[in-house]
């Protein structure tokens, strides 16, 4: 190869990389869009399937009124005796 040839190769193989160079930053950008989407998208789901706050939903007497709550209105649907927290304490 003389060297003319060996410069158009050069100036051929460096167009190459930064053709290549662009495209990996723009995939790298897309990338980080998708992932700031995707928590933004986790963020708003966890909102929704989660009514009551989360120190709430630990409190042991919101879990016992929750409880309560969901049998009563089982019960209540079932025509069956309702039953009361005095009653579950005593368990």
């Amino acid at each position: 190869m003389q060297l003319s040839e060996l410069m158009n190769l050069c100036i051929g193989l460096q167009g190459k990389v930064l053709y290549l160079e662009k495209a990996k930053t723009a995939q790298a950008k897309e990338i980080a869009s998708l992932k700031k989407r995707v928590k933004q998208l986790e963020k708003r789901r966890k909102l929704r399937t989660s009514p009551v706050p989360s120190d709430i939903q630990e409190d042991p007497v919101t879990i016992c009124w929750a409880v309560v709550t969901t049998a009563n209105v089982e019960a209540t649907t079932a025509n069956a005796p309702i039953t009361t927290i005095d009653e579950l304490t005593m368990d």
